[in-house]
């Protein structure tokens, strides 16, 4: 909640601009399907994986990345975040 608080926003104004960060290689742009992942690492979360097609990306601000947290499908709507 913090970080919709402080980025959207700015985002929504036209502020700064924001990329979202679906399409991979083998899914498209299935955000189900997706194989990036994302590992908490202490205080910090590592990305692994690959995304084209970002419109804006050059340009952005933010970047709305999508990446799975867990192979649990329950877990994976615990983490939401703004990168």
């Amino acid at each position: 909640d913090e970080q919709k608080q402080t980025w959207l926003p700015k985002i929504a104004s036209g502020e700064e601009l924001g990329a979202l960060c679906i399409t991979e290689p083998f899914a498209g742009s299935d955000a189900a399907n997706v194989f990036t992942s994302a590992t908490k690492d202490g205080d910090e979360w590592v990305l692994n994986g690959k995304k084209r097609f970002i419109t804006g990306a050059g340009v952005s601000d933010r970047y709305f990345i999508y990446a799975k947290t867990s192979h649990d499908k329950a877990l994976r709507k615990q983490y939401g975040h703004i990168t």
